[in-house]
């Protein structure tokens, strides 16, 4: 039961990234030129080309994109019930449950692809494609903060300092969760 729970679950969590790195490549403005990005958009545009006939953007947000990632957590979570044999919560809970677990999956995703920029920086410092579209991805988040910090020469610790947020922006989910629980 482990192994088809851990295949499914892998497989809703992938779903769930390339919808919302789709929505995050959107939104940073990335390079859709870029071949990393053009296997995303070959990926996600099948089922998303019909969606967004019915479901328009909501400004620079893809809502269909969206909708996708929440609906893959909300399938993660009645399967993750079903394969412990409990009964489903209400559907309101249970709703805000998956976009919320959708929140951490985008959070986990940022984190990874935070940590593949930093890992690229040291061993290939030119801007190969790959490395580009990771920063292009980063630097929404790391602009303001630079803004912030001090200079320190070649140092850069506002990686460090966003991460530190997104761990604070996690236990801050898991709390709402455990308060949903109640």
């Amino acid at each position: 039961m482990q192994f088809i729970s851990f295949i499914f679950s892998s497989f809703i969590n992938l779903f769930i990234w390339l919808f919302i790195l789709r929505v995050w490549m959107q939104w940073a403005r990335t390079d859709f030129y870029n071949p990393l990005a053009q296997a995303v958009v070959k990926l996600t545009q099948p089922i998303l080309k019909p969606l967004r006939r019915i479901i328009p953007p909501l400004g620079s947000i893809d809502t269909a994109s969206v909708l996708l990632a929440w609906l893959g957590s909300l399938l993660s979570l009645v399967f993750t019930f079903y394969l412990m044999s409990r009964p489903l919560p209400n559907l309101l809970p249970l709703l805000l449950i998956a976009f919320i677990k959708m929140l951490i999956i985008a959070g986990t995703l940022i984190m990874w692809v935070l940590f593949l920029m930093i890992i690229m920086s040291w061993i290939n410092p030119n801007r190969n494609p790959v490395n580009y579209m990771l920063i292009q991805l980063t630097e929404p988040f790391l602009a303001p903060i630079r803004r912030i910090l001090p200079s320190f020469g070649m140092l850069d610790f506002s990686p460090m300092v966003f991460i530190f947020i997104l761990y604070a922006l996690y236990y801050l989910a898991m709390d709402i969760l455990a308060w949903i629980a109640i």
